[in-house]
């Protein structure tokens, strides 16, 4: 009997074959969202600004009619690349 013969085959994949499930998922995969399963697709960030207003206009948060809308985010200075 040939060494080796009787062991049954790995189950784990290697790195190899997880990146090629990962770039083949990439491709034929679809994106959606785990909350509604509406598709996910690329948006400019106007359109994303757009859609958001669409989304709060008209809506009373904290007490205040939302007017105008403020949007803040972390600024990233001193960083190589950016």
């Amino acid at each position: 009997m040939l060494r080796g013969m009787g062991r049954r085959p790995a189950t784990q994949p290697t790195h190899a074959e997880l990146d090629i499930l990962r770039v083949l998922w990439a491709r034929v995969g679809r994106l959606t969202c785990h909350r509604c399963g509406k598709a996910v697709s690329q948006q400019s960030s106007e359109q994303i600004v757009h859609e958001i207003q669409q989304e709060f206009a008209g809506k009373v948060v904290w007490g205040e009619d939302l007017m105008e809308l403020t949007f803040a985010g972390p600024t990233i200075a001193n960083i190589e690349g950016y």
